[in-house]
């Protein structure tokens, strides 16, 4: 069992980049968290401070204090820099966990969904917490994790059934022909078409801009009909006014491309769909 659970914080940029399998966590040069009394097996919880998410978890093999002379000769190709925790020079100490495990959250974790979390103090900065009181944190996490899991799931297995019911050839998990991203779920207009007709992205509030991104992307290398569905919303004017100052920003292009769809419009459709399944089978049958 660990003894510390450490909330350790920095921006998207770092998450994106760094090692899955090993590697470094440094903090800003000269700096001193309290980390050294950490050992192997402890849990750091990954926060983004530039979204306000849990987004990520490792597991400390190691924590060290050293040069930056040192950093440089063996660890530097296996951080990431970032602009609030630049690499240190060599005269500089610098502190660091090396950790192994690192595994990003499929929808990220908002603050606001953790309860009773103001009560380690304002977040942005290390926190090491003892693990026999503040375990309740990872919990909480992980239980949110899993039921968003089995939520993004079954959302798959319904678009899935509508897609086929109604002639498509649905995929799901579909990679970009560049590997760049997955889909939830396509829908072909038949097999082997060289293109997806419909791109599917479920997501919640707190992850709006990844699920853009990836719509995005879809319509450069497809040029597709792109469908949101966000997870925890229930009114479509509410969604919209949510994805809108997105749509005035950076993704602009698709302010007239994206339908949102919600949760339930994809429950009731399903319904249907089973109720006069056989009624469907006919009508798209070619």
């Amino acid at each position: 069992m660990p003894k510390y659970l450490v909330i350790v914080s920095t921006v998207s940029t770092w998450l994106e980049k760094a090692p899955k399998e090993q590697g470094v966590f440094h903090f800003p040069p000269n700096r001193k968290p309290r980390i050294l009394k950490l050992s192997e097996g402890d849990i750091c919880i990954v926060y983004l401070y530039d979204r306000k998410v849990f987004a990520g978890e490792f597991e400390v093999v190691e924590v060290k204090e050293i040069t930056g002379k040192e950093f440089h000769r063996k660890y530097a190709n296996k951080a990431v820099e970032v602009a609030k925790a630049p690499f240190p020079k060599p005269d500089d100490k610098v502190r660091i966990i090396i950790y192994r495990g690192m595994k990003t959250y499929l929808q990220p974790i908002a603050v606001g969904d953790v309860k009773n979390i103001e009560s380690i103090g304002p977040l942005g900065y290390t926190r090491v917490l003892k693990w026999e009181k503040y375990s309740w944190i990872y919990e909480q996490i992980k239980a949110t994790l899993q039921a968003q899991q089995e939520i993004h799931e079954s959302l798959k297995k319904c678009l899935m059934e509508i897609g086929e019911a109604l002639g498509f050839y649905a995929k799901k998990e579909e990679w970009s022909p560049d590997k760049l991203y997955r889909f939830d779920v396509v829908w072909y207009g038949y097999q082997g078409a060289p293109r997806p007709l419909k791109v599917f992205e479920i997501e919640n509030r707190s992850n709006i801009d990844l699920a853009l991104a990836r719509l995005n992307h879809a319509y450069d290398v497809w040029g597709s009909e792109l469908y949101l569905i966000i997870t925890e919303e229930k009114d479509l004017e509410r969604a919209r006014k949510l994805i809108n100052p997105y749509l005035k920003g950076a993704f602009h292009r698709l302010r007239d491309k994206i339908e949102i769809i919600l949760p339930q419009q994809i429950s009731e459709i399903t319904k249907t769909i089973q109720k006069y399944k056989q009624v469907f089978k006919k009508l798209t049958k070619r």
